[in-house]
């Protein structure tokens, strides 16, 4: 069984859709080598770019943004939920590879619009 020390992610831990193929990155490696190392979950972690983010002050900024910059699509948000996830889209197509975590990113999407949740 695979064990991923909780420190060898920062910031929340990796995405799910990742980490199958660092599991069987890290079995590789240990098959190999007949040793577990750490230091190879945190090299895979760090050469991938799997950190999920959840740096909340990073996702206001963004949030912010988008709403400065589209106050109409601010308004349909606040009379239709569902339009939250316009939102949500917005925040991982401003900053590439921003690996923000989703229930994050929705929770404070859903904040600064003023939906309920």
């Amino acid at each position: 069984m695979l064990y991923l020390p909780t420190n060898s992610c920062v910031d929340g831990g990796i995405f799910n859709k990742w980490g199958k193929e660092v599991r069987d990155a890290i079995f590789d490696y240990w098959n190999i080598n007949q040793k577990e190392d750490d230091s190879v979950v945190h090299f895979l972690v760090y050469a991938f770019d799997l950190i999920q983010v959840n740096d909340v002050g990073r996702i206001d900024l963004n949030i912010k943004k988008i709403m400065d910059n589209n106050p109409q699509m601010v308004e349909k948000a606040r009379k239709n939920i569902k339009m939250v996830g316009w939102f949500v889209g917005q925040v991982f197509k401003i900053e590439d590879n921003a690996n923000f975590n989703p229930e994050i990113v929705m929770q404070r999407c859903n904040f600064f619009i003023g939906a309920d949740i």
